[in-house]
């Protein structure tokens, strides 16, 4: 879901600040109930506002805030002057970047290895010399100054996608391997999670009526075995409206910086977790020698295992936001 605000006559600071003032009330009402993921575009945001942005977000918003709202993430174009807002609370994305954190954690237990979640960073050079990105999981070597201060750089950025498109993905790469010189990141990894079709809810402003007469049930009374699943990955419906579709592809893809063309480019082919593939990864490749004899190696039988499971908790947890916010549709009509 993605979404322009109103320009109206405030100014791009003021309309942005608003915005963050609203979101976070909205959260602090509803609490998990946002209905999918959403992204917000402020378009003509001068580099000045973004500075701005940035302090009262940090001083505001502490990284300590609860979820979902550290959840949120910022990236901010100079080549565009666009800020980009995403809310992408998803089952789906939660899933896989908690696997992957964990599987990570497992394969390192090193000292030095920093792994961090819902990271943002300034960009200090290159062509994208002044934004400001976000990644899902960082993955820094952090040794002591009297070792090797040239060590103490982010490894990998790792972006998990499934509201995003694949070019939204790709914007990520070139920042992330050109901007933070003479310490170059060397890895960013994207993962992408597609389902077909893309979720909408099928009932939306379903009367009273029709509700009753159908005999839906209410938020607090469904439960996963009240759903059908058709494939091992979707879809799954209930009363024969489709709450998720097929989880109909995951992959991996790694990009590096090529030394000489200073270019992004492929480090291999795309790798599938669906359909089913095993991708591994070497850490030696972008850590310190330290990893020679070791290899992330992620149980994905395990993971499409519980994908499995969770495709019809997603259905479920769908219901029950549609639910939830038709309510509170219903009472404020109410109040009114």
């Amino acid at each position: 879901m993605e979404n322009s605000p109103s320009s109206a006559e405030e100014q791009p600071y003021d309309r942005v600040k608003a915005f963050l003032r609203n979101f976070r009330r909205t959260l602090k009402t509803s609490s998990f109930w946002i209905d999918g993921d959403q992204i917000f575009r402020f378009p003509s945001l001068s580099k000045d506002d973004w500075r701005k942005i940035n302090y009262h977000v940090c001083v505001f918003y502490p990284i300590d805030e609860p979820d979902p709202y550290r959840q949120l993430r910022f990236s901010y174009q100079t080549s565009t002057s666009i800020l980009t807002i995403r809310f992408q609370y998803s089952d789906l994305r939660q899933g896989m970047i908690e696997f992957l954190y964990n599987r990570f954690m497992l394969a390192t237990g090193w000292p030095y290895m920093k792994i961090g979640r819902y990271q943002h960073r300034d960009v200090y050079h290159g062509e994208a010399a002044g934004s400001f990105i976000g990644a899902d999981l960082l993955i820094r070597e952090n040794y002591p100054l009297y070792q090797n201060e040239l060590n103490k750089q982010i490894k990998m950025a790792i972006h998990v996608g499934c509201s995003d498109t694949y070019d939204e993905l790709l914007e990520n790469v070139r920042p992330w391997l050109t901007g933070f010189q003479p310490k170059p990141v060397v890895y960013v990894m994207l993962v992408k999670i597609t389902e077909e079709p893309e979720y909408h809810c099928p009932l939306g402003d379903i009367s009273d009526e029709e509700f009753e007469r159908r005999g839906l049930k209410t938020a607090d009374a469904i439960f996963a075995q009240d759903f059908v699943k058709e494939g091992k990955y979707g879809p799954v419906s209930y009363q024969g409206d489709r709450w998720t579709g097929e989880i109909k592809e995951i992959f991996w893809e790694i990009w590096k910086l090529n030394p000489e063309t200073r270019e992004p480019e492929l480090v291999s082919g795309r790798e599938f977790i669906i359909p089913e593939g095993n991708p591994q990864l070497r850490l030696h490749d972008f850590l310190s020698p330290s990893y020679a004899s070791e290899q992330l190696s992620p149980d994905w039988e395990f993971y499409r295992t519980g994908l499995r499971f969770q495709i019809v908790d997603l259905a479920q947890r769908r219901y029950r936001v549609w639910q939830i916010l038709r309510e509170k549709k219903k009472m404020g009509a109410t109040a009114e």
